[in-house]
């Protein structure tokens, strides 16, 4: 009877941490999803320097990658 109580206890213990940390997950993925709304994509140099450099790297590959 009392490894019922303590398995029981244990069970608890383990479900409560478990909620606590979806919903803290939760709560972390909202909060990322509403600052990558918000975010200035593709206005900074780097940005547009990174995205030229990547389409030449993907047009080379394309064309002579093959050989």
């Amino acid at each position: 009877m009392a490894r019922l109580l303590l398995a029981a206890l244990v069970i608890a213990i383990v479900l409560v941490l478990v909620s606590t940390a979806v919903r803290q997950l939760t709560e972390t993925a909202s909060n990322v999803r509403a600052r990558v709304r918000n975010l200035p994509l593709g206005e900074r140099p780097m940005q547009r320097l990174s995205f030229v450099l990547l389409v030449a790297l993907i047009f080379y590959a394309a064309i002579w990658g093959a050989g």
